[in-house]
């Protein structure tokens, strides 16, 4: 199969499901966001994660996803400490706060996108 017979796979979605525009800008803002600091790379992945959630109608509130697996750290091109130690600096900022289920909560969404430099 040529290039030309596959086309371009967001010309193919993105007239019939909206939600796969949005999955694809969020994707993008990720992307660029790595060569960001490593707290707006990690501030980045929760704002994904929380719009993630909204979008599949769960609280976007409420991040429920192990983020002690080394998957995550290295996903952001940093180390399970480095990780962690941004995690703590967030949760000092008032952005984030441990949940007792072992996930976190977003206290500030609009504080984690600045940080992330998302927004517009």
């Amino acid at each position: 199969m040529t290039t030309s017979a596959l086309g371009d796979h967001r010309a193919a979605y993105s007239e019939f499901d909206p939600a796969y525009e949005a999955f694809v800008a969020r994707r993008e803002s990720i992307v660029a966001a790595a060569s960001r600091s490593p707290v707006a790379r990690v501030a980045s992945f929760l704002v994904y994660l929380a719009q993630n959630n909204a979008d599949q109608g769960f609280p976007y509130k409420v991040i429920a996803d192990d983020l002690t697996c080394g998957t995550v750290a290295g996903w952001l091109g940093l180390s399970m400490d480095e990780l962690a130690a941004h995690l703590v600096f967030l949760n000092r900022l008032d952005l984030i706060v441990p949940d007792a289920s072992g996930g976190l909560l977003i206290v500030d969404r609009a504080g984690l996108e600045r940080l992330a430099d998302l927004t517009d």
